[in-house]
């Protein structure tokens, strides 16, 4: 389980808890998944920077959405996006 504790994409964490361990198996070990609400949404990416590119096209910027690497365990790694001009 994650170790988030706020509501900040909870409903995506739950989500890629639960499929982590399938995404594995699959071997998608060492991916990135884009994850929206209780989807995933295209393809898995060897590059994170392939996966933020695919989140903007499917209009992700509209709300939250989660790009997560897939491993058999929690990472410590952790990539916050800030929009243009929020600060």
């Amino acid at each position: 389980m994650s170790v988030f504790t706020d509501d900040h994409l909870a409903t995506e964490l739950a989500f890629f808890d639960q499929k982590r361990n399938e995404w594995c198996k699959q071997g998608h070990s060492g991916k990135y998944v884009v994850i929206k609400g209780t989807a995933q949404l295209g393809h898995f990416h060897k590059r994170f920077e392939d996966a933020m590119a695919s989140a903007y096209q499917a209009k992700c910027d509209e709300g939250e959405f989660l790009v997560e690497k897939v491993l058999a365990s929690d990472a410590t790694e952790w990539v916050s996006h800030i929009e243009p001009g929020s600060c």
